[in-house]
């Protein structure tokens, strides 16, 4: 029998709505729990799931095979969101204001927003398209900021009230946002 891993809940979806992404017959099953704020979670492709417990301050790696969760960061801070792409985990540093990637134990920073603005601007969410440009929320502020492989930021979206989660479509064309307070999906 295939297994098949929910990474995700769409809190916007009703029920039915969920149900029905499911394959006939196939049952919703806990596979770790523990975390005080488990949010923004990455597959790695192969074998593992990468999970931020936000106010745990912790990322640990959950692997299908063994069934068991490890710790990779005891003390990560408030990382809100994985990502990977690229062989690379990025992470969404939402007390850091930045968007890094993982080498090892270490956070390596990518591109930072002032975090002494007032409202912070916090990064949430984040997705990787295929020529490694980011994008990402910024809750407080309405707007989705893209980061180009070259580094340069620009916000693409604005007037998106709450954006929280974000995926790109698998042929990478389009951009889905979820507005958290009004319950949409862009």
């Amino acid at each position: 029998m295939k297994r098949i891993l929910i990474v995700s809940v769409l809190v916007m979806c009703p029920v039915t709505a969920f149900a029905s992404v499911l394959m006939p017959g196939a049952k919703v099953e806990k596979v770790a729990d523990g975390f005080d704020l488990a949010d923004g979670p990455a597959w790695d492709g192969m074998s593992a799931l990468y999970v931020p417990d936000v106010k745990g301050q912790k990322l640990w790696r959950y692997v299908t095979r063994t069934g068991k969760k490890y710790p990779v960061l005891t003390d990560a801070g408030r990382i809100s969101a994985t990502f990977f792409s690229h062989g690379k985990l990025f992470l969404s540093e939402n007390s850091a204001a930045r968007i890094a990637w993982l080498k090892g134990k270490e956070k390596v920073g990518i591109a930072g927003q002032d975090p002494n603005a007032k409202p912070p601007a916090r990064p949430n969410d984040l997705v990787v398209d295929v020529n490694g440009g980011i994008y990402y929320t910024l809750t407080r502020q309405n707007q989705v900021v893209y980061i180009a492989p070259d580094g340069k930021q620009r916000v693409v979206v604005e007037k998106i009230e709450t954006p929280n989660g974000i995926i790109l479509s698998p042929d990478g064309r389009t951009l889905y946002v979820a507005a958290y307070v009004p319950k949409e999906i862009w």
